[in-house]
């Protein structure tokens, strides 16, 4: 490819991201709009329509951190630990636990008396429903993203989005899309990747991630959307080294195109299953 051509957004390098070359065009086609029929699929930077909460060190450090962080014990049961004092967050990505594009709290933020509370009341508005994964190994990890029932704070592992423009539809149209293929294609593309398997969206690297611009989906996309992930909210889906197999991911992709985008489905299922075949899923370390 001429030099000129190459892609500024992601660096020169995220070409070479795929052992598929045409994977690597797809994902640039998706980006810039120009894919075929997934050229009336609207894409923004998610910082076009969307803040982020807090880096995680401004709620944690030791030194610098407005807030104590305490881990939700595996015995202790989520609707139980919300029940006790401190504010509820989400902290830790485990496979074993985080097994469906619904998540509840596993940790509490405890105010910390010598911060000031404005600006810990200041911190704690940045809270929100939807959260990314910062830091994505993709063999065993099974949810690039999730909503919780209630806005809080993502820390360390989770980024929180804030949509600017709260309608009801759009964090869950977002879900969908971050953990559907066209959306892990791009967040591939788009992120750091030190070594093989991982996928790492660093807090403002997150930003200028290329995602479905919810905010030009119209009404009946957005009702459309919040259906779809009801239905899919509580499913158990398989890590995304099984793209191709996993009977939930695969519903997911397929009313994603069908009811919210208003896409043939087979032009997923083939972007599918050429990414199934990428080593970058399949990596273990």
């Amino acid at each position: 490819m001429p030099q000129a051509e190459l892609p500024l957004d992601g660096g020169p390098w995220s070409l070479a991201t795929f052992v598929q070359p045409e994977l690597a065009l797809i994902a640039k086609r998706v980006a810039q709009g120009k894919h075929g029929p997934l050229a009336s699929v609207p894409i923004a930077e998610l910082g076009a329509f969307a803040d982020l909460g807090p880096y995680h060190m401004q709620v944690k450090n030791p030194t610098y951190g407005l807030f104590t962080v305490r881990e939700r014990p595996q015995a202790v049961a989520p609707a139980e630990w919300e029940l006790r004092a401190g504010v509820p967050a989400l902290w830790h990505h485990k496979a074993v636990r985080n097994t469906c594009l619904a998540a509840s709290a596993d940790a509490l933020l405890e105010r910390r008396a010598d911060r000031s509370r404005s600006d810990q009341d200041r911190m704690l508005a940045k809270s929100g429903r939807l959260h990314l994964a910062a830091d994505l190994g993709m063999a065993p990890q099974r949810v690039a993203a999730v909503v919780t029932d209630d806005p809080m704070l993502g820390i360390s592992s989770w980024i929180s989005v804030i949509a600017r423009d709260p309608q009801f539809g759009k964090i869950e149209a977002l879900c969908l899309w971050l953990n559907s293929t066209f959306g892990l294609l791009l967040r591939i593309m788009h992120g750091n990747r030190p070594y093989l398997g991982r996928s790492r969206v660093p807090h403002e690297l997150a930003r200028t991630m290329p995602v479905l611009d919810v905010d030009r989906l119209s009404d009946d996309q957005l009702i459309a959307a919040a259906t779809v992930y009801a239905d899919l909210r509580h499913l158990e889906l398989q890590g995304f080294s099984a793209l191709a197999e996993d009977p939930v991911r695969l519903e997911l992709n397929e009313r994603l195109c069908r009811e919210v985008l208003g896409i043939d489905p087979e032009i997923v299922a083939e972007t599918t299953r050429k990414l199934a075949l990428e080593p970058t899923l399949h990596a273990r370390h």
